[in-house]
């Protein structure tokens, strides 16, 4: 989803739809959530996750999950500003390069 304003492309949200079995609901993962600096002082960033999760609860998505990057503090501020809640639950983890490539090419 795009957010435009003065002609430019101010803002985009990559999310897609996911299941959770814990909670037997679908949602949405907001994958990237991203605001040219330029407008990042005029709300852009928080109408446009408002709309993503309007359409998402109109189509039966039960809630909106993502991640932030330790070093994000700004987005970690804002995620929690509206409401979102760190999960302290789980770990990320990522298999990725040479071990990604070792992971695919062992077991034949």
């Amino acid at each position: 989803m795009l957010a435009e304003l003065e002609g430019k492309i101010a803002a985009i949200c990559l999310y897609f739809p996911m299941f959770s079995t814990w909670m037997g609901k679908p949602g949405l993962y907001i994958q990237d959530l991203f605001v040219h600096k330029e407008f990042r002082s005029a709300r852009v960033g928080e109408k446009l996750l408002r709309h993503v999760a309007r359409i998402a609860g109109s189509n039966g998505y039960r809630y909106l999950r993502l991640t932030v990057n330790h070093g994000n503090l700004g987005g970690a501020r804002f995620y929690i500003r509206h409401g979102f809640e760190p999960v302290n639950d789980e770990t990320s983890y990522q298999l990725h390069g040479t071990a990604f490539d070792n992971f695919c090419d062992s077991g034949k």
